[in-house]
Order: structure tokens, then C-alpha cells, then sequence
């Protein structure tokens, strides 16, 4: 038996710009919502997914965002 984990929470390699953030899962745009969407928390640059927008274990997630400042 295996168990499939679905991933609530992504944290990106940057410090993003957070009026810059598109989230697309399966090439559908998530909104920002609390409820059924995304939110950012700043502390540890974290996207995490609510409600319905929750990806399944083998959707595709594109997290697109212009970053604060230089690497």
C-alpha cells in the first residue's frame, strides 16, 4: 500500500514582489482566497493552497512571481 500526500503549502526561492504572484495549477489561475484559492505568508515565503484549490498529488503547479531585490 502507498498513501498520496497532497501538497498544501510551497515555499519559493525568493522573496517575492506579492502583487506580482500568478499561480496556475494544470494551467487554470488560482485566485488569492483564504477559502478556495492561495495565500502567501511572509515568514518563510511560503504559497499555501485552501479549500478546492488544493493540487492533487500529480497536478502541475507554476508559481510565477518578480522577486524583491538581488540574489
Amino acid at each position: 500500500d502507498s498513501i498520496i500526500e497532497k501538497s498544501t503549502a510551497f515555499r519559493l526561492n525568493r522573496e517575492p514582489d506579492v502583487d506580482s504572484i500568478e499561480v496556475t495549477v494544470d494551467g487554470n489561475v488560482i485566485p488569492q482566497d483564504s477559502d478556495n484559492g492561495w495565500s502567501y505568508n511572509p515568514e518563510g515565503w511560503l504559497i499555501t493552497f485552501h479549500g478546492d484549490a488544493i493540487p492533487g498529488s500529480e497536478a502541475i503547479v507554476n508559481i510565477k512571481f518578480d522577486p524583491i531585490g538581488l540574489k
